[in-house]
């Protein structure tokens, strides 16, 4: 699911804190980030979630550009935490 035209307006309230749009964002694309964590690192998948999420949200504010750029920054934030876990792992 896309939001489409509505997602400047939700980017914004977010950035300024607006605990529904930050749910909207999550709802949006909460699923896809858990599918491609489990289909990876399927024993850590829901833990690098939440710390995605985390990390997501300390960046929003100083996030620009559009929806299709929003989707990139979001799923390098679970890519790293992955590799940060496996080498954690490996040491």
């Amino acid at each position: 699911m896309a939001l489409g035209e509505s997602f400047d307006s939700v980017l914004q309230a977010a950035r300024l804190g607006a605990d529904w749009a930050v749910v909207v964002l999550y709802r949006d694309l909460q699923p896809h980030v858990l599918a491609y964590l489990r289909s990876r690192c399927p024993d850590e998948a829901e833990d690098l979630a939440q710390e995605t999420w985390i990390d997501v949200s300390r960046g929003i504010a100083r996030f620009e550009g559009g929806e299709t750029a929003f989707r990139r920054f979001v799923f390098t934030v679970p890519r790293r935490r992955m590799i940060d876990h496996v080498r954690l792992l490996t040491r």
